[in-house]
Formats: C-alpha cells, sequence, structure tokens
C-alpha cells in the first residue's frame, strides 16, 4: 500500500557533463573513471594512453554508440523543477532529464578536439555483446513542467575540462 499523502519523483538520465561554471564544483575521480568524459579528459592531458571505443560496427551513421549528455547545471535545474511539480501533486511521476540530442562517441571526441586539442587516440575494440547502439531519453515530459536544457555539449566539455586543468589530482 502507498501512503497518499507522499509523492516522488523518479529522474533518470544517461551521461551527465561539465562542471560548474563558477569551477567550484567537478569531477575527477580516482582510479579508472565509469564515466567517459573524466576518461576522455585523462586521454587528452595525458594521463591515460587512449580512449577504448566499444564497437564501431552500430547501425548509427559513423558506426559508434550513440547517446545524450546533459551539464550538469542542467541536471540540477531538472532536480529542482521536478521538486517544484511534487510541491503541487500528489503520486509518484517519473522524468527523464536530456537534451533529446543524438551525439556519437566519435562526434564527442570530435567536440573534445575542438575545445581542448585532444588529438584522437582513439582504440576501436569489438562491441561489447550486451551493448546497445543507442541510449536515448524522451525528454518530451519534463518540457512539459517548463524545464528545458540550457547548455551545449561544448560548454559542458569546456567546463569540465577547465575545472579538471585546476582540480586533477583527484576529489575526496
Amino acid at each position: 500500500a502507498t501512503d497518499a499523502s507522499r509523492s516522488a519523483a523518479l529522474l533518470r538520465y544517461f551521461n551527465p557533463v561539465g562542471a560548474h561554471e563558477s569551477g567550484d564544483i567537478g569531477e575527477d575521480p580516482r582510479g579508472i573513471p565509469n564515466n567517459l568524459v573524466p576518461y576522455i579528459a585523462d586521454v587528452a592531458t595525458g594521463k591515460r594512453p587512449e580512449l577504448s571505443v566499444f564497437g564501431d560496427d552500430y547501425d548509427t551513421f559513423d558506426g559508434t554508440g550513440v547517446r545524450d549528455y546533459i551539464h550538469i547545471t542542467d541536471l540540477a535545474d531538472g532536480h529542482i523543477a521536478a521538486m517544484t511539480y511534487l510541491a503541487n501533486h500528489q503520486g509518484v511521476e517519473v522524468f527523464n532529464l536530456g537534451t533529446g540530442e543524438d551525439v556519437t562517441i566519435i562526434e564527442l571526441a570530435e567536440t573534445i578536439k575542438k575545445v581542448v586539442g585532444f588529438d584522437g587516440h582513439l582504440k576501436f575494440d569489438a562491441s561489447k555483446p550486451d551493448g546497445t547502439p543507442r541510449k536515448l531519453l524522451d525528454v518530451s515530459k519534463i518540457h512539459k513542467l517548463g524545464w528545458k536544457h540550457n547548455y551545449d555539449l561544448e560548454t559542458g566539455l569546456t567546463n569540465a575540462y577547465e575545472w579538471y586543468m585546476e582540480n586533477s589530482n583527484g576529489t575526496e
């Protein structure tokens, strides 16, 4: 049984990117990153020799996987939009947060090259057996709340790189 007086918002998103433009908040995981952007930042700055791309034979225009990358500030604003919604609605709602824009791994690498001079150390490995060529979200429901993304991929990568260059010793 559920308590009708309680509400919840479930937020789904893939691939947060960026850092706060103030430079106060960013991401530099210790060890091997499980997120693509810090991994590419390591390659772009020489901490890692190459970026392994799993699969270049997907049914996409360049053969690499397609993803949606959302700036962390847009992600935070999406959380606020969902909480504002919950102040006036009961029940459980699911919202997808994303840009709704298709970006392939090669397009991501090209954008990083433009932003930071990433010189393209890409190593193509076999597709993962459970690999998915596309991981995209339908973001129309969150748009009905008045939320939309304000930052593009280039801005997110620029913010991430600037933060990384100032804080690249790892975070506590």
